[in-house]
């Protein structure tokens, strides 16, 4: 069998930054900034309205309709697969 040496092993932290990579100049930081605010504009990053339905209280209660049309019965059950869209929507954002 083979193995690796010790070497092979070592990684550097991606947390810790140095001189080198840190921003420069107000284009770097503008371009930093853009990339940030940029990961939230898709509304399937943070998925507000269909995590909401996982707590007690977005359950649909008296009078709201209770079918999994839309899938938000199967959120709320947490009986969600990889296979379901708002799943799947928030994985591929």
């Amino acid at each position: 069998l083979a193995a690796c040496d010790d070497e092979s092993l070592t990684e550097i932290n991606p947390n810790n930054l140095s001189k080198s990579s840190f921003w420069k100049n107000l284009k770097d930081t503008d371009s930093g900034l853009a990339a940030a605010y940029n990961a939230m504009l898709d509304e399937n990053v943070l998925g507000i309205l269909n995590e909401g339905i996982r707590a007690d209280m977005g359950w649909p209660g008296y009078g709201r309709p209770v079918s999994n049309n839309d899938g938000l019965r199967t959120v709320y059950e947490q009986t969600y697969t990889s296979s379901d869209g708002l799943i799947q929507n928030k994985w591929d954002a």
